[in-house]
């Protein structure tokens, strides 16, 4: 069931009315609950078994190891917490991966092996819930989080829908006592939540849907794009990604607000950075601060030799480029965000590049933007020989008629997406200000961003970020 779609709307429209009819507090808290596994089974029944399995191994883990004071008993429940979310990300996500790689290793030594593919279905959302569900264990071994003896809020916290299938990835102790508050009905969260729907139905339907019609025409078939084709293409694609995902979110969000919770921000204004460290300070914040603080951290982070933290910084990203995808090209887009990290903590240390003004900040915002939309092209391309043929075509062959579109039209659409996404983006006072607004002028502005989907959005083309 996609955001961007009219069986969507109904859904959102039957749930938010009983949902508000409910008594404040716990009748409220499982009605969400049912609706958000009626919204996961939308897609296929079974595999909810799957997330309440987890669920409930995840909760129970974390009780066990709050009655304990004995390390290794601790230490043991959450093995078998990662054992399980991994393993079953592991089977679902990779299995086939790895059997193709051991496939292709053992015969470059001579050795033959054939194994039968195993026909597997991606659970959707499995990377994300996964994810989340693993912080919460993981901090309540640290003890920097209390485990929650609340079934209920817990179950929420793992299947709250407007973020359950593509995130913000939600820490326990963002949501959880949001729960236990019962967050009544105010307008201005009504008005917050609407806008950020409507802007992100903008940036899914208008632009990254519209931009991608000429990035499929292109890495569709590499081999006969030029090399402005190859430029225009990999900046419409930084815009399409940027768009669709950032546009998922600020929907989740706006869904989240309209229902009493709050998300967090998980963009913001990322090709205004000045630099790698400051770029995933800014790109899907939820996850790399995931990164950082049980990955990273517990490689070693920064507190051993040089050549460690660059291991770790590098190890960091290559993971987290497979974390999106059982495909090489997302570990060499993994291992080029990496690099570039290292390169920069080399140059400039710990700080990353210096706060500057004026043109040298410019020149920093303008290297970051086009070296992440170089590492783009491995993330959008469905193989390594594509990626290499198109990166051959875009660095090396000068060849530089357009013939997909017209050349203002095709140079144009990345740049004006792009700054159109960024201005909506920018736009945050809407919050304090929102009691401001005459009602009238609220509904005539939605009408027309109606209108305008209506007449050139793409109803239920599916998100990016669901592959993943």
């Amino acid at each position: 069931m996609l955001f961007n779609t009219p069986t969507f709307l109904w859904f959102f429209i039957i749930v938010y009315t009983v949902f508000r009819l409910l008594p404040v507090g716990r009748p409220r808290t499982i009605f969400l609950i049912v609706a958000s596994y009626v919204f996961y089974m939308s897609w296929n029944p079974p595999f909810v078994l799957l997330l309440i399995f987890t669920t409930v191994l995840d909760y129970n883990v974390a009780l066990a190891m709050g009655r304990t004071d004995n390390p290794r008993r601790r230490k043991a429940f959450l093995l078998v917490s990662l054992f399980a979310n991994l393993g079953v990300l592991g089977f679902f996500k990779y299995a086939n991966f790895l059997n193709a790689n051991l496939q292709a290793l053992l015969g470059y030594v001579g050795v033959e092996f054939h194994p039968a593919p195993f026909h597997i279905i991606l659970p959707l959302g499995i990377s994300f819930y996964t994810f989340q569900a693993m912080s919460y264990t993981i901090d309540c071994y640290r003890r920097t989080r209390e485990p929650t003896h609340d079934l209920v809020a817990y179950l929420l916290y793992v299947t709250f829908f407007p973020e359950l299938i593509a995130g913000p990835i939600v820490r326990s102790w963002q949501f959880l006592p949001q729960v236990e508050r019962h967050q009544r009905f105010t307008w201005p969260a009504f008005y917050m939540g609407a806008n950020l729907i409507m802007m992100g139905l903008i940036k899914k339907m208008l632009l990254a849907d519209n931009l991608a019609i000429y990035v499929e025409r292109v890495f569709g078939d590499p081999g006969v794009a030029t090399t402005l084709e190859c430029w225009v293409a990999a900046y419409a694609f930084a815009g399409q990604i940027y768009c669709d995902f950032s546009g998922y979110t600020d929907i989740a969000r706006g869904l989240a607000y309209m229902f009493g919770y709050r998300l967090p921000l998980n963009f913001n204004l990322p090709y205004l950075a000045t630099g790698f460290r400051n770029f995933w300070r800014r790109w899907h914040i939820t996850f790399s601060s995931w990164l950082r603080d049980y990955l990273y951290i517990s490689l070693g982070g920064s507190r051993r030799s040089r050549a460690r933290n660059y291991f770790n910084l590098f190890a960091t990203m290559a993971l987290g480029g497979l974390w999106h995808g059982a495909n090489w090209t997302f570990v060499i887009w993994g291992c080029l965000h990496g690099a570039y990290l290292v390169v920069e903590r080399a140059i400039f240390g710990m700080k990353g590049l210096p706060q500057v003004g004026g043109w040298r900040r410019l020149v920093a915002v303008l290297v970051t933007f086009n070296l992440a939309t170089v590492a783009w092209v491995f993330f959008r391309a469905q193989t390594l020989s594509d990626a290499t043929v198109f990166l051959r075509h875009m660095l090396f062959e000068t060849t530089w008629q357009i013939d997909k579109f017209p050349v203002p039209l095709a140079a144009s659409l990345p740049l004006a997406a792009l700054v159109i996404a960024h201005a909506l983006g920018a736009w945050r006072t809407w919050d304090p200000t929102l009691r401001a607004y005459p009602r009238w002028l609220t509904t005539v502005g939605y009408a027309a961003a109606a209108g305008l989907l209506m007449l050139y959005g793409a109803v239920g083309s599916e998100f990016i970020y669901f592959q993943f």
